[in-house]
């Protein structure tokens, strides 16, 4: 008996009534059968704290930095993507080592492609 009187009963049975219904034509899909054992179905909850908007926005400003980087000379362009497009990105130090260009060199002409880059973006 439940908090006035009322029983669990009759609501537990039409619950299954309404189960037995609604799965006509439909297949049931448990978290806990999925194939990866190691999941643990977190991954498929929705993220309450996500910001679709914050993500998408993020999305746009990436792509329009990559229109603006592949418009630029092919020097400079390996360059910035190089430091912080590629996976992982490389340091200034690295890139000198690979291309042989003086790490002040690069470190000038760096900051002078990010002003450009603030500019234009």
């Amino acid at each position: 008996m439940l908090e006035g009187g009322i029983s669990a009963k009759p609501n537990r049975e039409a619950a299954q009534r309404y189960l037995a219904e609604s799965k006509k034509g439909w297949t049931i899909i448990s978290l806990f059968a999925q194939a990866d054992k190691e999941s643990t179905g977190e991954e498929v909850i929705p993220d309450p704290d996500a910001d679709v908007e914050e993500n998408i926005l993020h999305t746009l400003a990436v792509q329009r930095v990559r229109e603006v980087v592949d418009a630029l000379p092919e020097e400079d362009a390996a360059l910035l993507r190089a430091l912080y497009l590629q996976t992982p990105p490389l340091t200034l130090r690295a890139y000198s080592e690979k291309t042989g260009i003086p790490v002040m060199t690069l470190h000038y002409r760096k900051e002078k492609l990010l002003r450009l880059l603030k500019q234009q973006i």
